[in-house]
């Protein structure tokens, strides 16, 4: 029994060509729906009745209307410290609108500077913290490169 390489390549490639398209046709028949969809109809029944006649009622026009709106911040808080009720910022100043807790209406203003970041306490006073000076970074930056590269060079040069 003499089996010629090629008898066995060309069945193998025939076996997988079979088995690719077993597959597909196993995926294309798993796409189909298995039973076919029977539409089925309603058990409704129409009665010729109408329905109930409907009473409308008059609604009278109240005498007194009372409002009450939900506080958000409890009021012991209110009666103990500021509040902070706007702020406001342009390029120049920033303006922080409170209520002292007898109730008078303030407006801090605070120059803007160069800052980083800034904080607002509960009594409406601001804290910025500035930002570093940027040429200062820049030049630490170029000072830290060059070192490297002369320690570098002094290196090389050792050897």
């Amino acid at each position: 029994m003499n089996i010629s390489v090629k008898h066995i390549v060309s069945s193998f490639f025939s076996g997988l060509v079979f088995a690719a398209l077993l597959t597909i046709l196993l995926f294309f028949k798993g796409c189909f729906p298995h039973q076919p969809v029977v539409l089925t109809q309603t058990d409704t029944v129409f009665i010729n009745k109408p329905y109930k006649e409907l009473v409308i009622k008059t609604v009278e026009k109240p005498v007194k209307v009372f409002v009450y709106k939900t506080d958000t911040v409890f009021r012991k808080i209110i009666e103990k410290d500021t509040l902070i009720t706007g702020v406001e910022f342009n390029q120049k100043m920033a303006k922080i609108h409170t209520i002292t807790p007898k109730g008078l209406p303030l407006i801090s203003e605070y120059p803007v500077l160069n800052y980083r970041s800034f904080a607002i306490n509960h009594k409406g006073e601001i804290a910025f913290k500035k930002r570093k000076h940027s040429k200062r970074k820049k030049l630490l930056r170029i000072l830290s490169h060059t070192a490297a590269f002369a320690c570098g060079v002094w290196l090389a040069g050792k050897k």
